[in-house]
């Protein structure tokens, strides 16, 4: 161990006392690397001006080399020392074993996440659920201009594209968002939630779709279930909740398409403050409710999720999706250990450098409740959390387990997919299952 800590500083020190340059990019950690370098040298400050860029990916023996654009991104996230970043890239791609090949990618910085592993690990939630599509997230070191900035996460941008958000022209992608009167193209629902409409396009969209969608939300909020795809919504509330994303209702997606008027909830997004890490909200699992309720949420988001989960038919199927995972080991606690196990495994050397380069482990920042002084102890008590967090949701649930032993009995990786009429179903060993494990002819 202490030839490896020798080697990283010295290999760290390198990286801060000299630039690197192009012919000498080289993948610093055992994560993929990075490159941004603008034209001149200029350092991207703010989200509008977009700086012509060349950026260049290394990932063990393949290199992707390519101009693009690159900006600032995010709201609260863009203030902080360590900035996130938009990249956009001249030609489609698919990155470190991304399913979508596209222009468009985030860098989301985990500033205030020391962890550098909440969005990882919920979107290992997500995934665990069986949600239709869930973004795509990578651990990463970045270099921008030859100055080594840390540990990032390169994750899909949440847009209609395949392999992303999949909706057909004439349906709508929005998303119930506190900062969407920061957006080119937004309303106030009637019940006073700000709504940003992400597709159509801004460039594209026409009064006329516009004020269709609005009044298409307004009876969406207005009666919450007949329009509504329960299984989606229900699924992102069990990330947000297992999770404990005091976010979640903050900045929440929708997304229906043409061909029926079901609007479906997703893809599930920001965790910086999940698994314990809001002073505002902490300690969750002390609460005897669901953290949305006391948690941050946008409009009346609040009374909406209300109207679902606490009323029928939501309250009941809410409990047995619920049981279905737990049953099938999906969303144990020892499951998700070894998640937050493998993860802590793969991010230490990049850890270390990260906060060599951000000296923060001994600050609280952001919303932090307490600072951990290590790595270490940062991941530990997100290993706490999600042991304390599935003992709560076992006694709110009322959950009980119940020794399935059918075909579905034993969870394993499965392929899920939402079908036209708004069902998902789980594809598994060439047969096509409901989510409750019913075989379909």
């Amino acid at each position: 161990m202490k030839t490896f800590l020798t080697i990283s500083s010295i290999l760290f020190a390198c990286l801060c006392t000299m630039r690197v340059c192009a012919q000498n990019e080289v993948q610093v950690t055992n994560l993929p690397t990075v490159y941004i370098s603008t034209v001149n040298g200029v350092q991207p400050y703010d989200k509008e001006h977009e700086l012509r860029c060349r950026v260049c990916i290394v990932d063990g023996q393949t290199r992707l080399i390519d101009s693009a654009t690159v900006r600032l991104r995010g709201n609260a996230s863009m203030n902080f020392p360590k900035k996130p970043y938009h990249i956009r890239f001249d030609t489609k791609h698919s990155v470190c074993g991304s399913p979508a090949s596209a222009r468009r990618w985030t860098l989301i910085n985990n500033y205030g996440d020391k962890t550098l592993m909440r969005n990882l690990l919920a979107f290992d939630l997500s995934r665990r659920l069986e949600m239709p599509y869930t973004p795509f997230g990578c651990a990463v070191d970045v270099v921008v201009n030859g100055d080594f900035k840390g540990c990032y996460q390169l994750c899909d941008q949440i847009h209609v594209h395949k392999n992303r958000v999949e909706v057909d022209e004439g349906g709508f992608l929005i998303e119930a968002d506190a900062y969407a009167s920061d957006e080119d193209v937004w309303f106030t629902s009637a019940k006073g939630t700000k709504v940003s409409i992400h597709y159509p396009d801004a460039d594209v969209i026409t009064d006329a779709q516009k004020n269709t969608i609005k009044a298409q939300y307004n009876e969406f909020e207005r009666s919450a279930h007949p329009n509504m795809d329960l299984e989606t919504f229900l699924r992102h509330f069990l990330v947000g909740e297992i999770s404990g994303n005091t976010d979640t209702y903050w900045s929440t997606y929708f997304y229906k398409r043409s061909t029926s008027d079901t609007i479906f909830t997703g893809p599930v997004w920001d965790f910086d403050l999940a698994f314990e890490n809001d002073q505002r909200t902490f300690r969750i699992c002390d609460h005897g409710d669901y953290v949305y309720r006391f948690g941050s949420t946008t409009g009346d988001m609040r009374n909406f999720v209300n109207n679902v989960v606490r009323k029928s038919p939501g309250q009941q199927r809410l409990a047995a999706i619920y049981a279905y995972y737990r049953d099938r080991d999906a969303i144990s606690a020892p499951v998700l250990v070894a998640v937050i196990d493998s993860l802590e495994n793969l991010l230490a050397q990049s850890a270390e450098f990260n906060f060599a380069c951000w000296p923060i482990l001994n600050t609280r920042v952001h919303q932090n409740p307490r600072a951990g002084g290590s790595f270490a102890q940062e991941v530990e008590w997100v290993r706490e959390y999600i042991v304390d967090r599935i003992a709560w949701m076992d006694r709110k649930l009322n959950y009980t387990p119940t020794g399935m032993n059918d075909v579905m009995s034993t969870f394993t990786p499965v392929v899920s997919k939402q079908l036209r009429d708004g069902r998902v179903v789980i594809l598994r060993a060439g047969a096509v299952y409901t989510v409750d494990g019913i075989r379909l002819e």
